[in-house]
């Protein structure tokens, strides 16, 4: 890495830094092995280079063990502190302030078996609240919480009703859609309202952002992956009047995403690939779903 080689750079003893002195190394065990140098030799000149070596890092000008150990910071910092006086730094298991103890704002790594990304430990020291996260754990239940930086302090806070909702129930109009595990239901369910939606569809988890759609606008963008007698396939869920929920199918209008380069007929959305109507009836425009491993959205093409 750029930080890796800087730190190689900065650093002030350059026989070890010189492929030669490896190789000089190496070539004292193969002359061990061959009994043309004697293992105590061997160990005699190791103590020496080492014992040389900490002189010249006892005796480093203290620029260089700045450099140094800014390099190496950079390597382990996320964010400033909130302290104003030190920066948050990669500490093992957790992050923790450079300027402890004079500051003791710390963050484990791993809360209640949910892993703290870097990104959303930065959010936290530098916003004072991170994004609402998923997947803490607490007596075998998951569950979801902001957590807030207060006083120094880390704490969960928890969402509201209507951070939760996905929006508000299709029949009784009162109530908030929520998730729960297996479907969506409504929060006026003890008043007598039954309406729910299943979170699963032919296999297939209905993203929560598609979910949003489907209880607000009554219909989903297409979404892959669901699983049919014939294999997978592609549809867009929506809404009846009733509540029942049906599949709609790309048409050739809704797959078209432009016009061949080569021929000026449609470029239409295929299985893995984006390719012309006329494609193998006389053009041969074709585009790959992937490229180096990652794949291409409809964008891109």
């Amino acid at each position: 890495t750029n930080i890796g080689r800087a730190f190689i750079d900065a650093f002030p003893v350059d026989e070890i830094k010189n492929p030669a002195y490896t190789a000089e190394m190496e070539g004292m065990i193969y002359m061990i092995e061959k009994k043309e140098m004697k293992y105590e030799e061997f160990v005699e000149k190791t103590n020496t280079f080492v014992k040389d070596t900490v002189e010249q890092l006892g005796a480093m000008d203290d620029k260089v063990s700045d450099s140094i150990i800014n390099t190496w910071n950079q390597q382990i910092e996320v964010c400033k502190c909130p302290c104003k006086k030190g920066k948050i730094l990669h500490k093992g298991n957790f992050y923790g302030c450079s300027n402890y103890p004079e500051c003791e704002i710390s963050l484990p790594k791993k809360i209640k078996e949910k892993a703290i990304p870097e990104a959303q430990a930065k959010k936290l020291f530098e916003d004072k609240k991170t994004d609402l996260l998923k997947g803490f754990k607490s007596n075998e239940k998951e569950f979801s919480a902001y957590l807030v930086l207060h006083e120094g302090k880390v704490k969960f806070q928890f969402p509201t009703q209507e951070e939760l909702s996905f929006g508000k129930c299709p029949k009784c109009k009162k109530g908030d859609m929520l998730h729960r595990k297996t479907f969506y239901g409504c929060t006026e369910h003890k008043n007598g309202c039954d309406f729910m939606l299943p979170a699963k569809m032919k296999g297939k988890a209905i993203p929560g952002n598609q979910m949003k759609k489907l209880i607000q606008y009554k219909t989903t963008d297409f979404i892959n992956g669901f699983q049919g007698e014939k294999g997978e396939f592609t549809a867009a869920v929506y809404m009846e009047a009733d509540g029942i929920l049906k599949f709609r199918f790309p048409t050739t209008e809704d797959r078209t995403i432009g016009k061949c380069p080569l021929c000026k007929s449609r470029v239409l959305v295929g299985k893995s690939n984006y390719l012309c109507e006329k494609y193998k009836k006389g053009c041969d425009f074709i585009i790959f779903g992937t490229f180096s491993g990652k794949n291409l959205s409809s964008n891109h093409v």
